[in-house]
């Protein structure tokens, strides 16, 4: 039965390692009443079976009845039953009245019983499905046997009694006899008679014997008479059957041995079908088993524990005859399975901790018998499991966490046995995974979350990234997923929050509501028509036959409407006011027409992100990496470009656009590879950037270039812009300043700056003064042909 125990308690072991395994892991499912070799873990457990560690033939993994040969019933797998001579009645089928063989009772009797019944009766079980057939519990054949002759005397069969003395031998001539019986007064009718000879067993061994009789007649009269020659004794049907066994005088039993020194000496292996006793030792009472080695040493040995003779113990020894598999109750009878190793320390040992004999315990040792695995339960009743280093310090725990003994717990554990890696669930019953660097800081955490601790923490201290997410897919490969789950995400919802050092924050990625008070539009609306067109003009003709002037016409370009209604004082208090609240004062350095404009913008973009998410960060503009158009240039934050062909230069004459360095971008498109980086610069497309402007600067100013290519711009009057300036403007001052030489200007790029509508009004303006002039001009000129016709009449009168 220790066998079988041990392999019940190998398959217990095998489900427990299972219990980390995936839910999808195929694995063999033994249900209640059968086996389904492969199928998903979540299957099996959802028909209500017991999921065994990977695969495997139902046969060697899932238990059903066995009737082992003394009778018992063990749930066990069919291949460890048939292993230990047992017979397996099925996966799934419970111990019940399955074990049902014939059993040989002590009063000769036969029934059919269930194997324990049948031992418990002091029978002898027959096996599972037996069946009590004739003979079955016979009484064995005794020693004796019959032997019949026919005794005649000068030819003439004898009628008579008669004398005999039976000696046996072990030739068919010589001395002397192995042994030999009389019978005496045996009738002899007509020659015929019969005995019943009776040699024991110590003059059978297997070989040939020969028979020499001894006789007188009549019975107690004359001498004895040697009957010639020898007979020799053939085998009978039973005796046949006892080929080998010899049973000496002192009843000592040989099998393959005529010299047996004990009660049961065997040379030969042993197979047993049933129950085997033991000799008892006289000392103590105690129960032996024992066998040895050719060297006359023990090799396995069942018996009594040294000083505690009630308890049970069984080893296996090496050469030498020391103990190096064993299996006991100790004094303390709690139940012990240890082996060793060569130098004689225990190398595992499966027994109850020291303090807690009703525990659970197993340990794998190193060579000097210390713990290195260690399987328990403490004295609290909670399960350990634990490995330990060559320093004799844990590495590996899995155990209750301090404080809570029904919660799980698994570390790993550096040299000096401090926790690296945990795995836990808390006071609170949240699940907690935990690594830790040497210093006991948190590097990686995932926990339970309050309203204001992290779920997951993961902390680095390297120059390479702090995480890598990698996904090995490929078709619809996804990344990294974050999910808010609100319906509608605002700005109190920070997706991705960024924070400096000293934890503060630097930039954040945020929902975006326009419903829910995350944008409040302009309180102002303008009212701007512009209708703008354009005449070329023709030029004055004099014509003297006939005589004509024709004066011509000037170029005209003006507004057919323009309409533009001014905010009052209530209004424009309202846009300051909003203005502020919105991040947006730059406003106020705008025209009229540009505010409008402006304003009307921002509240269109504002829509468009609407249920979007907004970026937030220190850095103010949009830029991309340009190439440079010479890439033996150097440049410098701040400074204006040309763009020609999409590529930078510090010449602005004839550029395709007017562009500047940014220094501090929020968003950075068109990187370019790690080995071109020199050959390409930021590229401020739209936002605030600082600019490098020689002279005075006022904000609302325009910024243009400076025309020297050296990188630096001049600020222009609102009033003083031309159509040349129009090809050169970078955007608008938002700061000022009061440097005559150099200095740094905010200025905001990339948003329409409307120079080209303040241009157009001034030229509207202008166009109507002309028009005015011309219209002037036009009285004159008319004033001028009149005068010019009367001359021309009075010079026609002067010739005739």
């Amino acid at each position: 039965m220790k066998k079988v125990q041990n392999l019940i308690l190998l398959a217990a072991v095998a489900v427990v390692s299972f219990q980390t395994a995936s839910y999808a892991q195929l694995v063999t499912c033994c249900l209640p009443d059968r086996c389904i070799e492969v199928i998903e873990v979540i299957s099996c457990l959802g028909l209500g079976g017991t999921p065994t560690a990977g695969l495997g033939l139902c046969d060697t993994v899932c238990p059903g009845a066995c009737c082992l040969p003394t009778g018992e019933c063990t749930p066990i797998p069919k291949s460890p039953c048939e292993s230990n001579n047992g017979s397996f009645a099925g996966v799934g089928v419970p111990c019940g009245n399955v074990c049902v063989g014939a059993c040989c009772l002590p009063d000769g009797n036969c029934g059919e019983l269930e194997g324990a019944d049948c031992f418990t009766s002091g029978g002898n079980y027959q096996g599972l499905g037996a069946t009590c057939e004739i003979g079955l519990c016979s009484d064995p054949v005794s020693t004796a046997f019959t032997y019949q002759g026919q005794l005649s005397l000068n030819g003439v069969p004898v009628n008579d009694t008669a004398d005999f003395t039976f000696l046996l031998y072990s030739d068919s001539v010589g001395e002397p006899s192995i042994t030999q019986t009389s019978v005496n007064s045996v009738d002899v009718v007509d020659g015929l008679f019969s005995v019943e000879l009776d040699f024991g067993v110590d003059g059978f061994n297997g070989d040939d014997r020969w028979l020499e009789i001894d006789v007188r007649s009549p019975a107690g009269s004359g001498s004895f008479e040697t009957l010639s020659p020898r007979t020799h004794l053939t085998a009978t049907p039973y005796a046949m059957q006892t080929r080998g066994l010899y049973v000496d005088d002192a009843f000592n039993v040989g099998i393959g041995t005529t010299n047996p020194t004990e009660k049961l000496s065997v040379i030969g292996d042993i197979h047993a079908v049933g129950e085997i006793a033991a000799t008892t030792d006289t000392t103590t009472s105690a129960g032996i088993l024992r066998t040895y080695g050719p060297n006359g040493n023990i090799n396995v040995d069942a018996s009594w524990l040294s000083g505690s003779p009630d308890h049970g113990f069984m080893s296996v020894r090496n050469a030498s005859g020391d103990s190096r598999v064993a299996q006991w109750v100790g004094s303390d009878r709690g139940g012990k399975l240890y082996t060793k190793g060569p130098n004689g320390n225990d190398n595992i040992r499966l027994t109850n901790d020291a303090s807690s004999p009703n525990h659970g315990y197993l340990a794998i040792r190193d060579s000097s018998g210390d713990d290195r695995v260690s399987h328990m339960v403490n004295t609290d009743g909670v399960g350990i499991m634990s490995t330990k280093g060559p320093n004799g310090s844990e590495n590996i725990r899995m155990t209750y966490l301090a404080g809570s003994p029904d919660h799980g717990y698994l570390a790993v554990k550096d040299a000096n046995g401090s926790d690296r890696v945990t795995q836990f669930v808390g006071a609170d019953g949240g699940g907690n995974i935990r690594v830790k660097d040497t210093d006991g800081d948190t590097n990686f955490i995932i926990q339970k979350s309050s309203n204001t601790t992290p779920t997951m923490i993961v902390r680095g201290d390297a120059t390479g990234p702090v995480a890598v997410f990698r996904n090995y897919g490929t078709s619809s490969a996804q990344g990294i997923m974050i999910r808010i789950d609100n319906p509608s995400t605002n700005k109190n919802n920070n997706f991705i929050t960024f924070r400096n050092g000293e934890s503060r924050i630097t930039g954040r990625i945020e929902g975006f509501d326009l419903e829910n008070g995350d944008w409040t539009p302009p309180p102002v609306t303008f009212d701007v028509n512009l209708d703008l067109n354009f005449s070329p003009g023709s030029l004055p003709s004099l014509s003297f036959f006939p005589t004509e002037l024709d004066p011509g016409s000037l170029p005209s370009f003006g507004a057919n409407v323009f309409t533009f209604t001014p905010p009052t004082v209530s209004q424009l208090q309202s846009m300051y006011t909003w203005a502020n609240s919105n991040g947006v004062t730059g406003l106020f350095t705008l025209d009229p027409v540009s505010l409008a404009v402006t304003a009307l913008k921002i509240t269109a973009a504002q829509n468009a992100k609407d249920e979007g998410v907004t970026y937030g960060s220190k850095g103010a503009d949009y830029a991309e990496w340009l190439p440079k158009l010479d890439p033996a240039d150097t440049f410098q934050m701040g400074q204006i470009v040309g763009v020609y062909g999409g590529k930078i230069s510090l010449n602005t004459e004839g550029a395709d656009n007017i562009m500047a360095i940014s220094y501090a971008p929020v968003v950075l498109g068109n990187f370019p590879d790690p080995d071109r980086a020199d050959d390409f610069e930021k590229i401020a497309f739209m936002g605030q950037i600082q600019v490098v402007v020689r002279g005075h600067v006022d904000t609302g100013d325009y910024i243009v270039a400076s025309g020297l290519e050296d990188g630096t711009a001049i600020a222009v009057k609102s009033d003083d812009l031309k159509l040349e300036h129009l090809g050169q403007i970078l955007g608008r001052a938002w700061s000022d300043s009061e440097s005559d030489i150099y200095g740094f200007v905010n200025v905001l790029v990339g948003v329409d700056h409307e120079a080209s509508a303040v241009i157009t009004h001034r030229q509207a303006e202008k166009l109507d003064a002309q028009m005015l002039e011309n219209a002037a001009l036009r009285a004159d000129l008319e004033d001028l042909r009149a005068s010019m016709t009367e001359l021309m009449q009075l010079v026609q009168s002067d010739r005739k």
